[in-house]
């Protein structure tokens, strides 16, 4: 399993921090990286943001993906691969857990 990427660095001078403690929630987060890629210009601040989150919790496959996503739009298709395959193998493990035995075929549709 792939470790999820280091924490974000430090916000620039002006930029808001998004801190857990008393900040937006994991979901608000994900929900507004999600918007950051249908509006931003650059794919920077959606692809902090969701690292950030994995970097809370790297068991969320939508997170993975949307990294993916965000990966690709800026032309990081070695780190869009990665994501992707991290998102399958949890995937897998999760079916494997729960008993559905995910055959290739569903993997492939991540």
């Amino acid at each position: 399993l792939l470790l999820p990427p280091p924490p974000p660095p430090p916000p620039a001078e002006g930029e808001d921090e998004m801190q857990p403690e008393g900040g937006p929630s994991f979901e608000f987060r994900f929900e507004a990286a999600k918007l950051l890629l249908d509006v931003d210009s650059t794919t920077a601040t959606a692809i902090r943001v969701l690292s950030a989150l994995l970097y809370e919790n790297d068991t969320n496959v939508d997170v993975w993906y949307l990294l993916a996503l965000a990966h690709h739009g800026a032309c990081q298709f070695a780190d869009a691969r990665e994501c992707i395959e991290s998102g399958e193998k949890l995937m897998r493990t999760h079916a494997a857990e729960d008993g559905d035995g995910m055959d290739e075929g569903k993997a492939a549709e991540f």
